[in-house]
């Protein structure tokens, strides 16, 4: 439509205004649905893929809109005002003014990915995270689990240091001074299939601290609500946390992860509790300093404490080059104690009466600022965790036979075996039998194809793989 169609004089009166205005969002809404009907959604990508020049157009067209789209947000303070109540339809006051918001994100996002995908190569977008307050939208699925993403947040691993590689090659631990060594750490670089644990020696042989193996009354918890905590963004801040968490026996520990954009993933916050403070950690502004972690991390007589870490561990090897020495992970200590349910929801609700929201275990945790009800969930993971470990202990020990104490030397055993793994890179499976494989897909859709039906349905699977890898993005 030409710039002139919809142009506003200088000088109008209100009515006339008003009437102009109607007319507008109703011709806009015509259009819009007609040109939506035209065209399947779904379609456009694949479009867009074969042709470049109506790629070309559809993004200059998109540039086009954007502006008159601000300008009519503006003009009618959307979203709910009662100015854009009077001029839409009565029937259509609620489904079209989602999806206008819902047609303002998909534009904000298609420029979003446009430049993404060429601001690796010449350099003419700032990948910083969005300073601005984050638009937020929610997807729920069947489980009630909704999906919060920021819309048009930048893309954080075009400004790591270490570039992002996401060939077949193996990783290579990013260690560069081991802390609370009892050998060195030289690693050997010569194109090996995997490389040794930095730490294994210090896990296996570590003589765990005493007060372990006491039955203690357990620390009362303070109330979340009432309590404050430190948001460390800042080499400053990093510094001073670090310097507190030396100097005390337990900590607890828990990361939060994102990989909905990119191929491998990476940490975003990692949330570290003491008695006393909860710290959250901006792990993407601090990315490159956070191997001093390994100060404490690495500190045979200071327990670690997480729920679940088998990803944690490999997560932290692979973003920072930070290691667990002497974890306790409360996973293993609920099966040990044959609780009916393992999850962290459970023992919130089992040893602290606290129900948890689920709906935001799929968070984008790269939105910054971040709002306070995912700070509150983050922080909820390692606040009380401290006092579950209290009492999941004195449990253990309970339960034990008291000369041998085993059931908590074997939870300590299975948490070593936890902080022992290694972080490997994936390795597309040629073959399709992996997690991720192509047989596994057909399987869980329950296809039938033909012989060339399969081989393109193969050389699609792999293709997909190879894109992801190269625009590091994720496969689904």
């Amino acid at each position: 439509m030409a710039d002139s169609e919809f142009a506003i004089p200088e000088k109008i009166n209100s009515t006339t205004f008003e009437r102009h205005q109607t007319l507008l969002y109703r011709s806009l809404l015509n259009i819009s649905t007609k040109r939506n009907n035209e065209l399947p959604s779904k379609e456009v990508p694949f479009y867009r893929m074969i042709d470049p020049t109506a790629a070309r157009k559809m993004d200059q067209l998109s540039g086009r809109i954007l502006p008159k789209i601000n300008q009519m947000i503006s003009t009618a303070d959307l979203p709910g005002s009662e100015s854009f109540c009077e001029i839409a339809e009565a029937e259509d006051v609620d489904s079209w003014s989602k999806d206008f918001v819902s047609l303002i994100d998909s534009l904000i996002d298609g420029v979003n990915v446009s430049l993404d995908e060429f601001s690796g190569r010449n350099k003419k977008i700032s990948a910083t995270v969005n300073k601005s307050k984050p638009v937020i939208a929610e997807i729920s699925n069947s489980k009630d689990v909704r999906f919060l993403y920021g819309n048009a947040i930048g893309r954080p691993q075009l400004k790591f240091k270490d570039k992002v590689d996401n060939s077949s090659t193996p990783f290579i631990p990013k260690l560069v001074e081991k802390s609370n060594a009892l050998v060195p750490w030289e690693i050997n670089v010569e194109g090996l299939p995997s490389y040794p644990h930095p730490y294994e020696l210090e896990i296996k042989k570590i003589v765990y601290p005493t007060f372990i193996f006491e039955d203690k009354e357990p620390i009362p918890y303070k109330s979340i609500t009432s309590s404050s905590h430190i948001w460390v963004e800042t080499l400053e801040d990093l510094t001073t946390m670090c310097e507190k968490l030396e100097n005390i026996n337990e900590i607890a520990v828990d990361l939060e992860h994102h990989d909905y954009r990119s191929y491998q993933g990476f940490t975003c916050l990692i949330q570290i509790s003491t008695r006393e403070d909860d710290f959250i950690v901006d792990a993407l502004a601090l990315r490159d300093s956070l191997q001093i972690l390994n100060q404490s991390f690495t500190n045979p007589n200071i327990i670690k404490v997480f729920h679940g870490a088998e990803f944690d561990i490999l997560w932290l090897q692979k973003d920072f080059g930070v290691y667990v020495v002497n974890l306790f992970d409360t996973y293993h200590a609920a099966s040990l104690l044959e609780l009916p349910q393992k999850s962290l929801a459970y023992l919130l609700k089992q040893y602290c009466e606290i129900e948890t929201d689920k709906k935001y275990q799929l968070a984008d945790w790269r939105i910054r600022p971040i709002p306070t009800e995912m700070l509150n969930y983050a922080r909820s993971d390692t606040h009380y965790l401290l006092y579950i470990y209290d009492r999941m202990r004195n449990e253990l020990i309970t339960k034990s036979d008291p000369a041998t104490l085993n059931l908590l030397r074997v939870t300590l055993d299975r948490s070593a075996e936890t902080s022992l793994k290694t972080y490997k890179k994936v390795v597309y499976d040629e073959d399709g039998e992996g997690p991720g494989g192509y047989k596994r897909l057909q399987a869980k859709w329950k296809s039938s194809f033909d012989y060339q039906q399969f081989a393109v349905f193969k050389a699609l699977h792999a293709w997909r793989d190879r894109i992801a890898r190269e625009e590091d993005e994720s496969t689904g």
